[in-house]
């Protein structure tokens, strides 16, 4: 169960973090840069997973992508969709944002249960490495990054159609999407209020593989077949939809997320 993690590390130093200046936590501008060195991290459970990515919260240049670099590592490219390939994954982030709470907000565990509860059934019984959003704390209701390994991998596709109808930010199943790994800054007095983010939740199961659906791929069909345009005949009819296959149409991929643009992107918080 070998896979790796896509690195991007800006350039020319940029830094990929969400920043907050003053006592009223004024966000400031967010600009990652247009050129990156991508480079692979090997990984091979939830524990390796948790190492590469916990390693990364000290590093504000560098994030992490979903995509497999198509050129060599020390080459700059442009997050684009023709420097990075898609590709199934034996992991996931699943980002949560803004979901109701009125608990105790320092009470991680109660929730991370519950934010976990709002996953599909795979999901509620596995652990899980979990690091609390740059506006957590800032901002109203539970914002976290829940880090899962898969039982096998999954493609953006799949991970849309499983994750459908979830409180969760689906823009993150797409090669180039930045998945904020760095912790957030605070300057002008602003204060961290949460200077312990991350750590692993423990779903109480001794799980940490999350099981795949068998008919996953299968609703990842269905559903990038309904969201293609159908054209009509000349008669005027709708012609019949086609069967889409999972892992192609970068059309789509591109459509729902890819932005050529770096520093206008919207990262989620």
């Amino acid at each position: 169960m070998n896979d790796t993690v896509t690195i991007i590390t800006c350039v020319t130093n940029n830094q990929i973090v969400k920043s907050f200046g003053g006592v009223a936590y004024k966000p400031l501008k967010f600009s990652p840069g247009l050129e990156f060195c991508a480079s692979q991290q090997p990984i091979h459970d939830l524990e390796s997973l948790a190492s590469v990515i916990g390693g990364l919260e000290d590093e504000p240049t560098k994030a992490v992508i979903r995509g497999l670099p198509l050129l060599p590592e020390n080459e700059r490219v442009a997050r684009q969709s023709q420097n990075f390939s898609t590709t199934s994954r034996h992991w996931c982030m699943i980002d949560i944002d803004s979901l109701p709470w009125d608990g105790d907000l320092q009470d991680h565990k109660a929730m991370l249960k519950y934010a976990s509860s709002q996953l599909p059934p795979e999901f509620q019984q596995a652990d899980c490495l979990y690091h609390f959003s740059s506006s957590m704390g800032i901002k109203q209701g539970i914002r976290v990054h829940m880090w899962y390994w898969l039982e096998r991998p999954c493609s953006d596709a799949e991970m849309k159609a499983w994750l459908s109808g979830c409180p969760v930010d689906l823009r993150l199943f797409n090669p180039t999407q930045i998945h904020l790994t760095a912790n957030p800054q605070f300057t002008d007095g602003a204060t961290d209020p949460y200077p312990n983010r991350s750590g692993m939740f423990e779903a109480g199961h001794q799980i940490t593989t999350v099981p795949v659906p068998d008919d996953l791929e299968s609703k990842a069909v269905s559903l990038r077949a309904r969201s293609k345009p159908r054209s009509r005949s000349r008669s005027g009819s709708l012609d019949p939809v086609e069967v889409v296959d999972d892992h192609a149409d970068e059309e789509v991929e591109r459509e729902e997320g890819a932005d050529e643009h770096p520093e206008d992107e919207e990262v989620p918080f």
